[in-house]
């Protein structure tokens, strides 16, 4: 039995979902060297902002986790948007490049626009939206 078809086996009410979610993937399409260089700066970037915002996340809003909570999520939402991404094929990609390149560029452009952009410490560089800045 390989790791792959193993690896959700003990948890029969997400099995059917995992199963959706990483169909496609196997152990012999990650590359174990960028892996764990991955792992370790995401490791370390938790473990900075944990320690460097524990007095201020416990002065502002009373847990001194906050911030290390709120980084999870979004370590935990860009983990999920990666895997996404990782089911594109490399084709895909090469095709839509130029568009890509377009959109980006529209980007930047917009953060420019009166009224759209969000200047923060003097710099108009951000989009927001909603919870969080782009």
């Amino acid at each position: 039995m390989s790791i792959r078809s193993d690896m959700f086996s003990r948890m029969p009410a997400f099995r059917p979902a995992a199963r959706r979610l990483f169909a496609g993937f196997s152990l012999d399409d990650f590359d174990p060297v960028l892996s764990i260089v991955f792992i370790c700066l995401l490791s370390l970037g938790i473990v900075m902002v944990a320690s460097s915002s524990i007095s201020v996340a416990d002065r502002n809003f009373g847990n001194p986790f906050y911030y290390l909570e709120r980084q999870l999520v979004f370590v935990a939402i860009g983990l999920f948007a990666a895997m996404m991404v990782f089911k594109i094929r490399l084709v895909q990609w090469e095709k839509s490049g130029m568009s890509l390149l377009m959109f980006a560029l529209f980007l930047l452009v917009l953060v420019l626009l009166p009224g759209i952009g969000k200047t923060v410490n003097g710099s108009t560089r951000w989009l927001p939206l909603g919870v969080f800045n782009l």
